[in-house]
């Protein structure tokens, strides 16, 4: 398969062997569409390969004008659920220090800093929302290890670390905390590592207006560390680890564990958040394109016409006192059909809609319409810098 070139050419006619994974818009097309005299099966084909595997969804070979099978050795086809997103990590990477040079932060250890912040992120962030799991308190005590661990071998070295070849528990890690940190003297319990990472006023001036204008008022970045009620954490899921009591985890245990993140050497919950956030509104986008690909074979192309000519009718169109938000009827992404009732647009105002489609039902949520956005303008800022 290829179309006419110079002879030698890489695009010369020749068979070709074809892996493609098809996004959902071309599978919705291609399921949707039935095979006439006209357009057969293989043209069908052709077409969505020129567009996909050829065009690259028109990145490249802006002049082919047609793709055609001369012969076809094997075909297969499958439906595959999309993979899941994994976590990338936190955002920033953070090293121990090294005892030979206690202000130089190292980087040999870094990769191991991470995994501690890693693991420490996804097992507070499952507490956090629900501590009461089966399970809760071993993964506190995966949490904690590894968050006084990160910030212990960050702020001391790794002499404080290590109990001859293995890291010190957490109880001996918080041991640590109490002999080196600052004793809070507004709440017993609390000790006090301050930020190192940042001072008063840089040198230069702050780079953000605001930030200079309200000096004053910036809150110290100090990690306060609740020994006691992370001890008592470590008392209460040892004994149901160990099978030597119930167990009890509270709100209030994974509270301080929360605290943690505030130092220099976290400091990624927020990042982990914002993955899981953009995974759950990915997988809900996949399952609502995956519905309206069955409601269009369930209901066929006389129905989806006659329901694309109602759309007109049902969509309530922009009204500058009623109905101000609209932006109209738009294409819809799985159908094609001029029938996607945007009820207002994206955070950015790039014109992606919110809404769903009136002929296959496909809901495109507020996060998915920010997420097409922001490609958008990225693609924009990407062609001007080429210019």
């Amino acid at each position: 398969m290829g179309y006419t070139t110079p002879i030698s050419s890489i695009d010369q006619d020749r068979i070709r062997h074809l892996t493609v994974a098809l996004p959902p818009i071309y599978t919705a097309s291609s399921t949707h569409r039935r095979p006439t005299p006209a357009t057969p099966n293989q043209q069908i084909a052709a077409e969505t390969l020129k567009e996909v595997y050829f065009q690259d969804g028109d990145r490249r070979a802006g002049s082919l004008e047609g793709v055609r099978f001369a012969y076809v050795g094997h075909q297969e086809s499958e439906l595959r659920e999309p993979a899941r997103r994994t976590w990338a990590g936190p955002r920033s990477i953070s090293f121990c220090r090294k005892s030979a040079d206690p202000g130089r932060l190292a980087g040999d250890d870094g990769g191991m800093q991470t995994q501690r912040a890693e693991k420490y992120a996804q097992c507070t962030a499952n507490l956090a929302k629900d501590h009461a799991a089966s399970g809760a308190e071993a993964v506190f005590d995966q949490a904690l290890t590894n968050g006084l661990a990160a910030i212990v071998c960050a702020q001391w070295g790794e002499e404080h670390l290590m109990a001859g070849k293995r890291v010190k528990s957490a109880a001996q890690l918080l041991a640590v905390i109490e002999e080196k940190a600052e004793k809070a003297t507004d709440e017993p319990g609390i000790y006090v590592i301050p930020e190192t990472g940042m001072t008063a006023s840089p040198s230069g001036g702050w780079p953000w207006p605001w930030a200079e204008d309200n000096e004053q008022n910036l809150p110290a970045l100090n990690t306060r560390v609740d020994v006691a009620v992370l001890r008592d954490g470590i008392s209460v899921t040892q004994a149901v680890r160990h099978a030597r009591g119930a167990g009890g985890l509270t709100r209030g245990h994974v509270d301080a564990l929360l605290a943690l993140d505030d130092h220099e050497s976290l400091q990624c919950l927020a990042s982990e958040h914002a993955d899981r956030a953009w995974t759950d509104s990915r997988e809900a986008d996949e399952h609502s394109q995956a519905r309206a690909v069955a409601t269009l074979i369930r209901i066929g192309d006389e129905e989806a016409a006659r329901r694309a000519k109602q759309a007109v009718e049902l969509h309530k169109p922009f009204h500058p006192k009623h109905n101000p938000d609209s932006l109209g009827l738009q294409s819809c992404p799985v159908c094609g059909y001029e029938a996607f009732g945007a009820d207002h647009g994206d955070d950015h105002g790039m014109g992606v809609g919110v809404g769903e489609c009136f002929v296959c039902h496909y809901q495109r949520s507020s996060e998915i319409a920010r997420e097409e956005a922001e490609e958008m303008i990225y693609d924009l800022r990407w062609a001007e810098d080429g210019d």
